[in-house]
């Protein structure tokens, strides 16, 4: 009904009524169509055009340049609202921007020529901040009154994690030395770039509230699987093992334990139904343990997918014994549990760096399900986890714990001049 409405009076007309404050009531009552979030989108973007309300307390601006930004968001957002009223959030896509909108300092841009005109009722911002890097990243890097920083979230060992495209900015914080040493070993010269250490301060309260258990305790595992990618020589996913992977691991710990396949928020649908499907098998097998569920209402035994808006973090506070991943940020988060980390070694097509064994020297490889399975037998139910110092000389080098506690990310946007 709403497009319909839209089509007979015109998209000018509905720009006059569609604003950011009442977009929200708008989405309850239109419902969630690709069509109502575009005509919504666009309307507010151009209604913030005509607005000369200034915004003096704004110092920081947090661009989300990505279709898929509500994870972003999710980890960010907390970490900024610990300086309410210093910062907004700009998203420049519909998809992302329908889910978050009722945030009253969020600003959709569907164009370029929408950026300067929001940036003038800033007279005192300082920075402008990217936690992802996109080519929409370029509209707003080309204001040179600003400093530009990427957000770092944990070293991944993907090739998105270092390369020429982040000399656009002036900064680079980073969740730990790894990151930084990274750009070392890529070509191109960015001896122009300032590098700060930060931690991951979205962790800050999360560690005060971590749960401690015996190995006895540890009767779950976790399997985070990255995305495919965009390009076949950057797809580190181990998905098309889904399967063979879920059953090694419940094989190890027993039926009596539980598995959490913890998708990666820009899974493609296909992906998600298909690890979906394979979690519905499992639990169609149990008749008893259906009927079991902790306060989470996650099933205590066989297999669970958590809802793809579900932090990893939120999984990691479970009593895991083991954690499989693929070379993802994940990595670094699991540090902070110390178990067993084992990592999918990904096979040609996709291309990993000369020192992938060393970078990750710290986690069991593996390649197939046969040496996944040998690698637990040694290490779970034999009990040799020979890798356990180097996991914590990693745990030293990818994430700063003590400039994560003692919120050194504050301390760097403090330093940050107006230029």
């Amino acid at each position: 009904m709403f497009t319909k409405f839209v089509k007979k009076v015109g998209r000018k007309t509905a720009n006059t009524f569609v604003t950011r404050q009442n977009a929200p009531a708008v989405k309850k009552v239109t419902g969630p169509s690709a069509s109502v979030r575009s005509v919504c989108f666009h309307a507010v973007a151009r209604n913030e055009m005509t607005r000369d309300t200034v915004l003096p307390d704004v110092e920081y601006v947090v661009y989300y340049g990505e279709k898929n930004a509500v994870s972003h968001y999710d980890m960010w957002n907390p970490v900024f609202a610990k300086r309410p009223g210093s910062y907004v959030s700009i998203f420049r896509f519909s998809a992302s921007w329908w889910d978050v909108n009722e945030d009253p300092d969020i600003y959709p841009i569907s164009q370029m020529a929408q950026i300067e005109p929001l940036f003038a009722r800033m007279p005192n911002l300082k920075a402008v901040f990217y936690p992802a890097n996109n080519g929409v990243n370029m509209q707003a890097v080309r204001h040179t009154d600003l400093t530009h920083v990427f957000l770092g979230h944990g070293d991944s060992n993907k090739a998105s994690s270092a390369n020429k495209c982040f000399r656009l900015y002036d900064e680079v914080w980073v969740a730990g030395q790894a990151h930084r040493d990274r750009f070392d070993r890529v070509s191109g010269d960015f001896s122009g770039l300032k590098f700060s250490i930060i931690g991951q301060p979205w962790m800050r309260d999360w560690l005060k509230k971590l749960p401690t258990y015996d190995v006895a305790e540890r009767n779950q595992w976790g399997y985070f699987p990255t995305w495919r990618g965009y390009y076949a020589n950057t797809n580190y996913s181990s998905l098309d093992l889904t399967k063979k992977v879920a059953a090694e691991a419940q094989a190890c710990l027993g039926e009596n334990a539980a598995g959490f396949l913890k998708l990666h928020p820009w899974s493609a649908p296909a992906d998600v139904k298909s690890v979906s499907r394979i979690v519905a098998d499992d639990q169609a097998s149990r008749q008893s343990a259906l009927d079991e569920e902790d306060d989470s209402g996650a099933p205590k035994v066989g297999l669970h997918v958590p809802d793809q808006s579900t932090q990893l973090r939120d999984i990691l506070k479970k009593p895991l014994r083991f954690v499989i991943c693929d070379i993802s940020a994940a990595v670094t988060e699991c540090l902070f549990i110390n178990v067993p980390v084992f990592l999918y070694y990904p096979q040609p097509p996709a291309l990993v760096a000369d020192d992938f064994e060393e970078q990750n020297a710290f986690c069991y490889l593996y390649r197939n399900a046969d040496e996944l399975r040998a690698l637990l037998k040694r290490v779970i139910t034999d009990g040799d986890d020979y890798l356990a110092d180097k996991r914590e000389q990693a745990m030293n080098n990818r994430i700063d714990l003590e400039r994560t506690k003692n919120g050194q990310f504050y301390k760097e946007l403090d330093r940050l001049p107006k230029i």
